[in-house]
């Protein structure tokens, strides 16, 4: 039975790249992991030799793996570049929002079901960065079968007037998946919204970049008081 769905996302897939379809240098640019991980995932049940061919003519022609594989390394440079070793916190002054989002590949050979979805989060995060006035403030991303954005945004207001927004990039990102995949179980879509304010959170970072809060926020070294958790959460001495 899974052969057969298998053999049938692929006929759909196939579908899509005869059809003359090509993933442009700037969707490359801004989000080349999925098409990577389909890429490199092998010849699945149903996936002839011809078709990843095909798949593989629909990269853009002046990417490539090792161009993947180069940006990864170049990040890892630089990243060291900014280590701090020594024991930091950080703060962000007021209440502020933490929201998680992301999406599951259920279906990877669905190429025409996914593309689109992961498309339209680098879209977003352009148009947030162009408008700070928005309440976006940063965010960090992790890639796998499922993956994790964590944002940081100033207030639950304008994170809920963003998503609700009939000009913003996300409402019609948000119509089109209901309408191409909505409960179908080819991809997946989630998220989960906290609300932090002082002495509800804490943070610590060692030997790392500045990262997550340490970037929406401020990093203050994490000394006296500040070197437990309970600590930094305003709870006493009492050790974490």
């Amino acid at each position: 039975m899974q052969t057969q769905i298998e053999t049938a996302e692929a006929h759909d897939t196939e579908k899509l790249l005869r059809s003359g379809w090509r993933i442009s240098e700037v969707d490359w640019r801004r989000n080349p992991w999925p098409f990577s991980s389909l890429y490199s995932a092998g010849k699945p049940a149903g996936f002839q030799p011809e078709l990843m061919r095909a798949l593989h003519d629909a990269w853009p022609t002046r990417f490539s793996t090792d161009d993947l594989r180069q940006s990864r390394t170049d990040n890892v440079r630089k990243n060291h570049a900014m280590i701090r070793t020594e024991r930091l916190t950080s703060n962000l002054e007021g209440e502020f929002v933490v929201f998680l989002i992301g999406v599951r590949i259920n279906r990877p050979l669905m190429l025409h079901k996914w593309w689109p979805v992961t498309r339209a989060m680098p879209r977003m995060l352009e148009e947030l960065h162009r408008q700070p006035e928005l309440g976006f403030l940063h965010a960090e991303m992790w890639f796998s079968r499922t993956t994790i954005m964590v944002q940081y945004w100033r207030s639950m207001e304008q994170l809920l007037a963003y998503a609700r927004s009939k000009t913003s990039a996300h409402l019609p990102a948000w119509q089109a998946f209901n309408k191409a995949v909505g409960t179908s179980g080819s991809v997946g879509i989630w998220h989960e919204t906290y609300a932090a304010s002082p002495g509800t959170y804490e943070s610590m970072y060692v030997g790392m970049p500045p990262f997550g809060l340490g970037r929406a926020g401020t990093l203050h070294p994490a000394t006296g008081g500040m070197q437990t958790a309970a600590g930094r959460l305003g709870r006493g001495r009492n050790a974490l």
